[in-house]
């Protein structure tokens, strides 16, 4: 076998493995919820319904895996409360290339 052909499948192999973290249900929901746009957690958690800590949880194997980014931001709840830091995610470019190369196996 040439190194070319098992840099290749060890390639597949991993993307594979991405795109199982990918269709897991709950990490599912959150990236159709972070399709658009930046999210942090707890704001995620209320759209698909989930205990925020589960959300993180999932977003942070997300991150580890390099389908999704942090970043920290100053958000403001109400007049009444000073600012707070919140980490807010996003989706990386994987994700997207991950759904084309897999698209006519899985539709997604």
């Amino acid at each position: 076998m040439s190194k070319k052909s098992t840099d290749s499948e060890l390639e597949y192999q991993r993307d594979l493995k991405l795109l199982y973290l990918m269709l897991q249900p709950t990490r599912a929901k959150i990236i159709q919820s972070l399709q658009h746009s930046s999210k942090y957690a707890k704001e995620i958690a209320r759209e698909i319904e989930i205990d925020r800590r589960i959300a993180f949880w999932h977003l942070e194997t997300l991150r580890k895996y390099g389908l999704a980014l942090r970043e920290y931001r100053l958000i403001k709840y109400a007049k009444s409360k000073p600012p707070a830091v919140a980490a807010f995610y996003e989706l990386t470019p994987e994700v997207e290339r991950i759904r084309q190369r897999f698209a006519e196996k899985f539709p997604f």
